[in-house]
This record gives C-alpha cells, sequence and structure tokens, in this order.
C-alpha cells in the first residue's frame, strides 16, 4: 500500500511539472527585468524577403556584469522546452536561439535570444510570426567562428536573421 501510494505521488508530481513549463512571453519578460535592459518595440522584423515578426519588443543591454548576465541567459534557455528550439548556436563565446510555439489563430510566438560574451552584449525579442516565417527560421543555415555567428535563413541567400561580428 505504502509503494502504491508513493507511486502515485510520483506520476502526480511529474505531470504537475509539465504543466509549470515556462512560456516564452515569461521568458521575455522575465530577461526584460535583468539590470540594465532597456526595452523598445518594432512593428515587424524582416526574416526573410517574405516572411516576418510581428509586434516585436527587444530587450537589450551592454552588460557590466557579463558572467551573471550570461547565465541568466543560459538558466532562461534551460527552462524553456527543448521542443519549442528552431534554431540554436551556442559556443560559450556567443549565443543565439530562437523558440516558437502555437499561439492560435495561425500564428506562432517567437523568442529570439542573442548574446556574446566578448562584448557584454545581450538581447531578447519577443514578437508573432506566421508557419512560413517558422520554416524560414527553422530551416536556417547556422555558420558561427571565432569572430562571427549568422543565421541565414534563405540557404545560400544573403539575408541575416541573426548577425553577430566581433
Amino acid at each position: 500500500m505504502k509503494k502504491l501510494f508513493l507511486t502515485l505521488i510520483a506520476v502526480v508530481a511529474t505531470s504537475l511539472a509539465g504543466f509549470s513549463q515556462i512560456t516564452l512571453i515569461d521568458a521575455y519578460s522575465s530577461l526584460a527585468q535583468l539590470p540594465g535592459m532597456k526595452s523598445s518595440s518594432a512593428k515587424t522584423v524582416q526574416i526573410d524577403s517574405s516572411s516576418s515578426i510581428t509586434d516585436a519588443t527587444t530587450a537589450t543591454v551592454k552588460a557590466k556584469d557579463v558572467v551573471n548576465t550570461r547565465n541568466q541567459f543560459y538558466y532562461m534557455i534551460e527552462s524553456l522546452p527543448v521542443r519549442n528550439v528552431l534554431v540554436s548556436a551556442n559556443n560559450q563565446r556567443e549565443l543565439a536561439t530562437v523558440f516558437a510555439q502555437p499561439a492560435g489563430n495561425g500564428l506562432y510566438s517567437v523568442l529570439v535570444l542573442t548574446g556574446s560574451v566578448q562584448t557584454g552584449e545581450y538581447s531578447a525579442t519577443y514578437g508573432f510570426t506566421d508557419k512560413a516565417g517558422i520554416d524560414a527560421i527553422g530551416n536556417s543555415q547556422v555558420s558561427m567562428d571565432s569572430q562571427e555567428l549568422s543565421i541565414t535563413p534563405t540557404p545560400g541567400g544573403s539575408d541575416n536573421f541573426i548577425s553577430w561580428v566581433q
């Protein structure tokens, strides 16, 4: 009986843990409140020639405490469900990760996180896109070396959705 009771508690705890996952807007809000973050809005952020992120809000910082800011970004990335990652790159100096989840009415909420330990610049962008935008981001090419990180949504194209050059 005791074993059955403990098994039942374990099942309930596991189920509740699944419901407590952080949402993309919660992740953005949490990062936007980090010390020194400044927010701005843009009607659209172009992904490629036919796709964009709409109602985009971006919070950026040139961090004084680079290690703490980096750790906050990594903690947030690790708190979000892996199944929502569209594309991600990280070499412990630069990071870029794009998350998406259905928002209803054919739209998807999108969270774009970028950062550089070397420059101390970090940003979080939250907005909405459609299926074409999700496909463009998900099919992106990622290029990373010691001086540059870029995510290019059109194979062989010149439009960089995310570009980070030292």
